[in-house]
């Protein structure tokens, strides 16, 4: 039976073949998980051994076969950052206590403004729903 001695930045363990690092899906992020295949891109590992590794320590919680050869591809090219790049399009909308409180405040202000003024002026993802002015 291999061991395997695995270092990450939370936690130095040594588990036997076969045996989850993570068990839970925290522990292990996205940006762990990138900086894992940038080094290894940087040792010329391949794609499959990346995966292979990821998919041993991971298990579940790992990312997919395309992911780790599309971060390989990234990193090959020369590609520093672990984050994603920005996406074209419009962007998603936030919609959080904050934002909440500031449409119901505009409707109190104006109990008679229309679902369409709401879009029109700043709250464009508000949908038709019932808020009743007290």
């Amino acid at each position: 039976m291999k061991i395997f001695h695995y270092h990450y930045p939370f936690y130095d363990v040594t588990k036997t073949c076969g045996e989850q690092l993570c068990s839970n899906q925290d522990e292990f992020t996205k940006e762990n998980m990138r900086f894992y295949i940038f080094m290894r891109c940087k040792l010329d590992e391949s794609t499959k051994l990346i995966d292979q590794t990821l998919q041993t320590v991971c298990g579940d919680c790992a990312c997919s076969y395309q992911t780790v050869r599309l971060w390989v591809k990234e990193f090959n090219k020369g590609k520093e950052s672990l984050s994603d790049c920005p996406r074209r399009g419009r962007p998603k909308l936030c919609v959080n206590e904050h934002t909440i409180a500031s449409i119901k405040k505009d409707i109190d202000e104006d109990p008679h403004i229309s679902v369409r003024e709401l879009k029109r002026h700043q709250w464009p993802f508000v949908w038709y729903s019932s808020y009743h002015h007290k």
